[in-house]
């Protein structure tokens, strides 16, 4: 059988579904497995090597000018692939309409999918788990009547080409970064938080705006990396501290350890998923917003209440388990 998986964005919901794709291989469910995924992720597919054929989808520049003959164009050699099944993970209305132009079948999407994309199915898998790891894993499942198991990680190959200041397996990354504001740590923490850890070696990643955190034991290379680079960081580093972020759920399907800081969501959906991975979230914020229990805790509050100490703890906790 030939499975097309479509889940074009965002990088942590990517590296999410990754974590149970492969089971899909391994099971047997089927014999090619391809992806769609928005171009600019296509590098953390290829640490994947379950994946046979990774379909680009150029969200970026059509978004700019709508080109239509060049939609249909991709459309039609989509179908042309000829796919017995394709599986919508992402539940959109772009998503959806990628699943009916694949002209597979059987189109299987989420029952919670939105904008319209239910009416381009023929099947619904009832996603009722709250993580998103299980959410994938259900829909996975309805392929072979049988639910996964989380567990396969990314394919971890030795960095090829880190920064001479680096050495492999010697740093702690430190990505402070989200493109939601609510959900970033107070900056004057990370200052704290590299004092209290003075035996590691921190490199700070991310983009976003630059605020003060020098030591003697920072390298700093935000707003320096691409995609590729910071693969190759997260591959050669020995864990990593951060947000709810799309960096930090690579470093946990890479089976890093990792250190997430919660607070303006809930680590019941979308917490870093792994072997060596932990989270930090305050409770007392729970039900702050009248809808903590069915969205994002939205209080800048939550975040404040972590300490560095917390964190640094937490790290400590998770390299001598």
């Amino acid at each position: 059988m030939r499975l097309l998986v479509i889940k074009p964005s965002a990088l942590g919901d990517v590296a999410h579904a990754l974590q149970v794709v492969p089971y899909l291989k391994e099971s047997g469910c089927c014999d090619q497995l391809g992806w769609v995924v928005d171009e600019v992720y296509v590098p953390l597919l290829q640490c994947c090597p379950q994946i046979d054929e990774i379909i680009p989808y150029p969200r970026t520049r059509w978004r700019r000018n709508w080109p239509v003959r060049e939609m249909l164009s991709w459309a039609q050699a989509l179908r042309s692939m000829q796919y017995d099944v394709t599986l919508d993970l992402q539940g959109l209305a772009r998503s959806g309409v990628m699943t009916l132009a694949a002209g597979s079948r059987r189109r299987i999407g989420l029952q919670s999918a939105r904008e319209g994309s239910r009416l381009c199915y023929n099947e619904l898998v009832l996603d009722q788990a709250r993580h998103a790891v299980d959410r994938y894993a259900l829909a996975c499942g309805s392929l072979s009547q049988s639910c996964p198991v989380p567990g396969n990680y990314l394919k971890v190959d030795k960095p090829e080409d880190l920064p001479a200041k680096l050495k492999t397996g010697e740093y702690l990354i430190l990505h402070p970064y989200s493109q939601r504001i609510e959900k970033c740590w107070p900056w004057r923490n990370y200052s704290e938080l590299v004092s209290k850890l003075p035996r590691e070696t921190f490199v700070l990643v991310g983009t976003g705006e630059w605020f003060p955190c020098s030591g003697e034991n920072v390298i700093d290379y935000r707003n320096q990396t691409d995609l590729n680079g910071l693969l190759q960081l997260i591959r050669g580093s020995k864990g990593m501290i951060g947000t709810d972020s799309g960096p930090l759920h690579i470093a946990a399907a890479f089976n890093k350890p990792v250190v997430g800081i919660y607070g303006a969501s809930l680590p019941e959906r979308t917490r870093p998923r792994g072997k060596q991975a932990t989270y930090l979230w305050d409770d007392s914020f729970q039900h702050e917003n009248a809808s903590a229990l069915h969205g994002p805790v939205v209080s800048a509050k939550a975040m404040s209440a972590i300490s560095a100490d917390r964190v640094a703890a937490a790290w400590r906790n998770l390299v001598t388990a």
